[in-house]
């Protein structure tokens, strides 16, 4: 619903920064059941704690269908986190129950593409939804997702932790977890990189709907468009990430994105420092910006659960929480910059 923020501003009489704000508690949402519900799903299954976090997106959906001001959206987006936070905690774990050290590098080079290109893809889609329907068909549709992962969740989704229910949940073993992943230099290292790359992404969707709709004039489809730049280069990232690998270690392959990333950031201050920026070099360093950051996301991801297996729900927990937290904290403080 990105494109739509300038619109929702407009329609609820609220300045831009307040609806910036809810792209922020919808982080702050998810990241506040997964310290919980990770170390959960190591005792009760993952399966259960997907489905139930989809049903509680869907309430948060309806919430947002409704609302009649910022208050109410917000409290939708929330609870549409809390729901998402228990979802996307479980994906890595998943991946780490199922998959060996060898095979977890192409398998989270995938996810992490996947969680990258979403966020790009999602403007496209909302931008023409937007200019059809309305933005409030936007989380109609949201709905309509949520519901089809449930039916696929329930009927081919098998329980991939097969130690499930074999140990009770326990607090004293919960921080024990938590104070050994803490205390794992490979786990928190690489877990930072995922988080900071990841809050690039989602700080450039809270500022650049209202930069280039309402700065620069773009129409929302043509903004829509835009997104397309960051699609390209995310899915062109991931096809060389897997290439590299085979010749490259991935660390090396994650010093080279985060090389293209300060560069295109460096090349955009300058410019903007100097002369007024254009929008063909704003996205185009963008373009190359996200292009570092599909040669990161992946690649760190799967470094710092290789030594935490037998911790897959609780690594998962922490790492989306370190994630969120971090991202929610720039988006909340570009929120508020002029």
């Amino acid at each position: 619903y990105a494109p739509a923020l300038p619109v929702i501003s407009r329609e609820f009489h609220v300045s831009s920064h307040a609806v910036k704000l809810s792209i922020s508690i919808y982080l702050l949402g998810m990241t506040l059941p997964q310290l919980l519900l990770g170390p959960l799903s190591d005792t009760i299954g993952r399966k259960k704690i997907i489905v139930t976090g989809l049903l509680v997106s869907l309430i948060g959906g309806a919430m947002c269908y409704d609302a009649l001001g910022m208050t109410m959206l917000n409290t939708g987006r929330f609870i549409q986190g809390l729901g998402a936070g228990a979802i996307s905690l479980n994906a890595r774990a998943i991946a780490r129950d199922v998959f060996g050290n060898k095979q977890l590098l192409k398998v989270f080079a995938f996810i992490g593409t996947a969680i990258s290109v979403a966020p790009a893809l999602a403007p496209l889609i909302g931008g023409y939804l937007q200019h059809e329907y309305g933005w409030r068909v936007m989380f109609f549709c949201m709905a309509g997702m949520l519901f089809l992962i449930w039916l696929l969740v329930q009927c081919f989704l098998p329980e991939t932790n097969q130690n499930a229910e074999k140990k009770a949940f326990s607090v004293r073993i919960t921080l024990n977890n938590y104070r050994r992943l803490c205390l794992t230099k490979s786990f928190v290292i690489n877990t930072l990189y995922g988080a900071m790359s990841f809050a690039i992404i989602m700080v450039y969707y809270t500022l650049s709907p209202h930069l280039l709709q309402v700065v620069y004039h773009m129409s929302v489809l043509h903004y829509s468009w835009s997104c397309v730049f960051v699609i390209v280069m995310l899915v062109l990232s991931r096809l060389l990430n897997v290439c590299l690998l085979r010749r490259l270690s991935s660390t090396r392959i994650i010093l080279i994105g985060a090389a293209l990333i300060w560069l295109a950031a460096l090349f955009l201050s300058l410019v903007s420092l100097s002369t007024h920026a254009s929008i063909e070099i704003i996205l185009l360093s963008t373009a190359f910006i996200m292009f570092g950051i599909g040669l990161i996301v992946g690649n760190v991801m799967a470094r710092a659960f290789k030594e935490v297996r037998d911790l897959a729900g609780s690594a998962a927990a922490l790492y989306g929480t370190m994630q969120i937290v971090i991202c929610a904290i720039c988006t909340a403080i570009a929120s508020h910059l002029p």
